[in-house]
C-alpha cells in the first residue's frame, strides 16, 4: 500500500500547541517503549505538562515539553531542562 506524503493545507487553529510540517518530515511520538512517526500535528498538554497527540502519545523532541505560559498568552521554552 502506498503512503501519500503530499503536502496538505496549512490551517490556523486556536490551539497554540498545533504544529505543522512544511515539506518533508515526521513527528516522533512515544507510546510505552515504542517510537512511532506521524505527520499529524495536533497536540495538547497532559496533566504533567507534556505535549501529547490525540492518542496520548508523547511528542519526542528536545526541549519542546518545557513550555511555560506567559502572562500575554504566549509560551516560552526553557531549553536548560533536558527532556531526552
Amino acid at each position: 500500500t502506498a503512503i501519500n506524503l503530499a503536502q496538505g493545507s496549512l490551517i490556523n487553529t486556536d490551539n497554540p500547541f498545533d504544529i505543522a510540517i512544511g515539506g518533508e518530515g515526521w513527528f516522533a511520538v512515544k507510546r510505552n517503549n515504542d517510537t512511532y512517526y506521524s505527520r499529524t500535528g495536533s497536540f495538547t498538554r497532559d496533566a504533567q505538562g507534556y505535549l501529547v497527540d490525540d492518542n496520548g502519545n508523547y511528542l519526542l523532541v528536545a526541549n519542546a515539553n518545557n513550555l511555560t505560559a506567559n502572562p500575554d498568552g504566549s509560551y516560552s521554552v526553557d531549553s536548560s531542562i533536558n527532556t531526552d
